[in-house]
């Protein structure tokens, strides 16, 4: 978040961008999470960690998971 430049330390504008825009992304992506598999990120506390964990968690189908799925989709309609 700072920056020393040898005389002084400054905040870190770049970083500061960074974080609020991860911030509102991380808000949004959480927001649209069923409670399904919201408990699997609730702790993390950026996005490229909740998307990493996401990825690892669902990335992979098994069978049982696909048709769990199909069903949710069943659902919908």
């Amino acid at each position: 978040m700072f920056v020393f430049d040898g005389t002084s330390l400054q905040v870190n504008q770049s970083f500061l961008c960074w974080k609020q825009h991860d911030q509102l992304i991380l808000s949004a992506l959480l927001s649209s999470l069923s409670m399904d598999v919201l408990y699997l990120v609730v702790d993390y506390r950026t996005l490229h960690s909740v998307w990493c964990t996401l990825e690892q968690a669902l990335a992979s189908p098994s069978n049982s998971r696909i048709m769990q799925l199909h069903g949710s989709f069943q659902d919908l309609r």
